[in-house]
């Protein structure tokens, strides 16, 4: 019997659907591939992206931080301003007349402001813009709080009130040409320069607008969907300087108190608050006026009150003393024919008037035209050339008046002057006083006064601060006070370093806030929150807002 095996065969359909897979697994593949290429590749992409931004914001960022610094540091010039643009792109400032800045849009003055080459993401210089009234000019002085930015910046966000403004301007974009060789005319300064100084080459929209002239540009933009626009911005508003320059002003006045309260063992009264404009910033000793305006005390001048009393150690002797009047009654005494062996001690005491009620710094022994003396022959010279140990010593009194007291001791070979003369004293601003300028044996001091001029309101350099300062004294250590908070309660700061043994007090006010006029003789115009009520004795330090700016600097301890 024959048995016979089947072959086995594979039908058409089975090798098709089999083949048919096989190309279907394979293309699952390459899709898989490629969606994973797809998204590497995006992810590259964003991270590049992401990397180019943060390199432009930091740059932006650094451009802030530098001209916010060189706005609160900088001192030849008023505090508060900014430096002119770079229109050469040599990284300097660029100067012009006596009182404009040549543009005011050019590139950022990176090397004037102390930086790094700064550049943005596509390897560009930072451009810049400021407020005219904060240029680097003594012609915008008065520079302070009330001094408000001029900018705008419309687009995704608004901003108004703003100081300056940076720009990255990124790649070129439509028919801009950036060539440091090829000059073209150029509509942002209507003149003919290289195109890679002319910021329309640069920036788009109202960014590159013409910047010259008495109307220049104040508005500026960080988007623009009608046009080609590729520029990013950061801006400095007025609060983000100023706040910052108050705390350096703040601790120049409390420096300034302190040397005061070092010299004369108190605190100066301070002026009854008024509208700072017209106010003549003069202490009150009576009423005693522990809180108000700073006693800058420009309009009043030391006096003597009296004759002044001598005493000797041993059998010294003297023939009178007296009053003299030069620009002011009393404004100096003298004693006349003076005796005095080796060793022995002359002690003169008199009574100077007002020294309370300002900013008036002790006598310096080593200025002829104050502390002087003659000797036997009549020639003027220092008094510690002609005695030893010279001293002048201050104690202010319940009055606001101070007791002086002049001590030396007899040196060898001056057995006898012919006076010993002491001068009403020079207050702590520039406000020298007529005779000082106009004697030639008493010319101006050469030390420099302890208030710098760009403080106050020196008619060359002043900044009139004092009009955005509040001052407060505990009685204790007023004049006349006991030095403790005993008998009268000290001051009380609430919030960061606060406490209630604090002795004076120094409030920033800042620039006007919604519903607030500078300037006014209220001080609900001023000062916010629980500073409005200063007979409580309570001031307070909190978050700035929109409703609340003052910044209280705690003067002691």
């Amino acid at each position: 019997m024959i048995t016979h095996t089947m072959p086995t065969y594979h039908t058409l359909g089975s090798s098709r659907d089999g083949q048919r897979g096989g190309a279907l697994l394979v293309m699952l593949v390459i899709l898989v591939i490629g969606i994973t290429t797809a998204f590497v590749t995006s992810l590259s992409s964003t991270a590049i992206s992401n990397q180019r931004n943060q390199t432009t914001a930091e740059a932006l960022a650094q451009a802030k931080e530098a001209l916010i610094g060189y706005a609160v540091t900088k001192t030849d010039y008023p505090l508060g301003n900014l430096p002119c643009p770079d229109t050469d792109d040599d990284g300097t400032s660029d100067a012009g007349g006596s009182t404009e800045c040549p543009q005011y849009i050019g590139r950022l003055p990176w090397k004037t402001l102390g930086l790094p080459d700064l550049r943005d993401s596509t390897g560009e210089r930072l451009w810049y813009t400021l407020s005219r009234n904060v240029r680097r000019y003594a012609s915008v002085r008065p520079l302070n709080s009330d001094t408000a930015g001029t900018l705008n910046v419309t687009g995704t966000k608004t901003e108004n009130n703003l100081i300056a403004i940076v720009f990255s301007p990124g790649s070129n974009v439509g028919t801009q040409s950036r060539s440091t060789t090829q000059t073209t005319f150029c509509t942002t300064t209507n003149t003919t320069i290289l195109e890679s100084r002319c910021a329309a080459n640069y920036l788009e929209g109202s960014n590159d607008d013409p910047s010259p002239g008495a109307a220049p540009n104040l508005n500026y933009q960080n988007a623009n969907s009608g046009i080609d626009f590729n520029d990013q911005l950061i801006s400095i508003s007025h609060d983000q300087i100023f706040s910052t320059v108050e705390k350096r002003i703040g601790n120049e006045i409390k420096n300034i108190l302190n040397t005061y309260y070092a010299a004369w063992g108190a605190f100066p009264f301070a002026a009854p608050f008024a509208d700072p404009f017209v106010s003549s910033f003069t202490g009150s000793a009576s009423p005693a006026t522990y809180s108000g305006l700073l006693p800058v005390g420009n309009n009043i001048m030391p006096t003597w009150a009296n004759i002044p009393t001598v005493s000797f150690s041993g059998s010294g002797s003297y023939d009178y003393c007296e009053l003299r009047s030069d620009n002011a009654i009393n404004s100096r005494w003298r004693c006349m024919d003076i005796a005095i062996s080796t060793g022995e001690t002359i002690t003169i005491t008199g009574t100077l008037n007002n020294v309370g009620r300002g900013l008036w710094r002790p006598h310096n022994i080593n200025n002829v035209c104050e502390v002087r003396a003659r000797n036997s022959s009549g020639t003027t010279v220092l008094a510690t050339s002609v005695l030893d140990n010279v001293s002048v010593t201050g104690s202010l009194n319940s009055n606001g008046s101070a007791t002086i007291v002049f001590q030396a001791r007899g040196k060898a070979g001056y057995a006898t002057l012919q006076r010993i003369e002491l001068r009403d004293i020079l207050d702590f601003t520039t406000d020298i006083k007529s005779y000082y300028n106009s004697s030639p044996s008493c010319p101006q001091p050469s030390t420099s006064p302890v208030i710098p001029a760009w403080l106050f309101d020196d008619p060359t350099d002043g900044n009139n601060w004092h009009q955005v300062a509040y001052y407060a004294v505990s009685q204790g250590y007023a004049p006349g006070g006991d030095h403790t908070c005993t008998t009268s309660p000290c001051l009380t700061v609430n919030g960061q370093s606060g406490g209630s043994d604090k002795q004076a007090v120094v409030v920033m006010t800042g620039g006007a806030l919604a519903g607030q006029t500078h300037p006014q003789s209220t001080i609900a115009h001023y000062l916010e929150g629980e500073n409005v009520t200063p007979v409580d004795f309570i001031y307070e330090n909190k978050t700035r807002a929109s409703t609340f700016n003052d910044q209280v600097i705690i003067v002691a301890p």
